[in-house]
Order: C-alpha cells, then structure tokens, then sequence
C-alpha cells in the first residue's frame, strides 16, 4: 500500500481548518471576515495571518509526525500517534487560540477526526 504524501497530510490539514473556520463562522454568528471585505493590504495582511497561522503551526508541529504515522505497521502504535496527534492539536487550539470557548477545541478535535477518516481511509483500512 502507498503512503500518503507530505503534500497530501498538509493539504488535508489545511482543507480541515477552512472548513472548521467556516463551521465557527456560522456556529459564533461572527460574519467578519465577509462582511466589510478588503479593502487595502493591510485588511488582506490581517485576514491572511488570521486564516494561515494556525494552519501553517500545525502543519510544521504535527504533518512530520502524521506523516510518519501512516509508516508504522503497528496498528496499536499507528492509533497511539493518532491519538496524541488529536490531543496535541486540541491543546495547541483550546489553548492558544481559543481559551475562552473550550468546546472549540473539541469541535477541532471531531473535525480532524473527520478529515483524516475522509482523507486517509484507505490507508487506515489497510492497516487492519
């Protein structure tokens, strides 16, 4: 069985924290972003260092580890990884990006769930 690419864990990622940005949009009622547009380069600054930071600190702490993950034969080992992956993104985002509202993270934390399930299924399903 092929490995996933680095490219492919990365864009996985980041295709899950758009997704999830959209999910707190709706789920806040906080249209911001939409609603008063870009109006010079510092608005388009702004709104790229808020939508690209936490993805781009993801990818760089967790996408190694993730991508060696899917290396391991070890099915018990392979969940471990997963495991601590999960909690480490749930800490990193409750905690760093949002200490005031802790289902956030936990709604990261179902979303990357989701993601991987979605992306990286027949990998999985290999392993067994």
């Amino acid at each position: 069985m092929k490995h996933p690419t680095f490219l492919k864990i990365s864009f996985c990622i980041f295709l899950k924290y758009m997704t999830f940005f959209l999910f707190l949009m709706f789920k806040n009622e906080n249209y911001y972003f939409i609603s008063p547009g870009i109006t010079d380069g510092s608005d388009l600054f702004y709104y790229l260092w808020l939508l690209l930071s936490l993805p781009l600190l993801n990818i760089i702490a967790f996408g190694v580890p993730l991508y060696y993950s899917f290396r391991i034969k070890n099915i018990f080992l392979f969940f471990l990884v997963i495991s601590i992956f999960v909690t480490g993104e749930y800490f990193l985002y409750t905690y760093l990006a949002s200490p005031s509202d802790l289902t956030n993270g936990l709604h990261n934390a179902l979303f990357t769930i989701l993601f991987l399930g979605l992306f990286f299924y027949k990998e999985i399903r290999f392993k067994f």
